[in-house]
């Protein structure tokens, strides 16, 4: 079976807080969630979802702080609260998919520009995935979403489907 997107929310964590829940239709049992989650400066401490998978580590610098999480669905699931230490704006990406092992994760690979700002970054080279036909998914936080508003581009076949669009001051980009 050939995997599909079910769904997909971006909410924007406005006014500044310290843990944000996002809603989404009720996921279906054995489907994949992955959410990430961006926050204007140094979140003190990102704190994933009850129950869900750290992917990687989480990045925590003085102009934006990013983390990524999976969950396999039990089914039903229609909440996920994402919470941090230090009070600021920030947005999550939860998106939902059909037709994955339970073990979805076999590759992990991670980039920073650290707090200098580039116009491109790439992580490098990537393993082998363990089975043929897997998604593979990118995340990109910036510091200010005006600063990436315009001229992303992705390489390798990836295609943006998801970029917030409501403006604010203080909100990360993520994309």
């Amino acid at each position: 079976m050939a995997w599909a997107n079910v769904q997909r929310v971006e909410q924007l964590v406005s006014p500044a807080a310290t843990s944000k829940a996002v809603t989404i239709s009720a996921a279906g049992a054995g489907n994949l969630l992955v959410s990430a989650l961006a926050i204007d400066k140094s979140s003190g401490g990102i704190t994933i979802p009850s129950g869900w998978t750290r992917i990687g580590t989480d990045y925590d610098q003085t102009d934006v702080s990013f983390a990524y999480a999976y969950f396999i669905a039990a089914g039903g699931e229609t909440s996920i609260t994402w919470s941090w230490v230090t009070s600021h704006t920030g947005r999550i990406f939860v998106g939902e998919y059909s037709g994955l092992t339970s073990t979805p994760l076999d590759q992990n690979q991670r980039a920073t520009s650290g707090t200098t700002a580039v116009t491109s970054i790439s992580t490098g080279t990537t393993g082998t995935t363990a089975q043929a036909d897997e998604l593979a998914m990118t995340f990109m936080a910036s510091d200010t979403m005006a600063s990436t508003e315009t001229g992303r581009a992705w390489t390798q076949s990836f295609t943006e489907v998801s970029y917030a669009t409501t403006a604010s001051a203080s909100a990360p980009g993520l994309s």
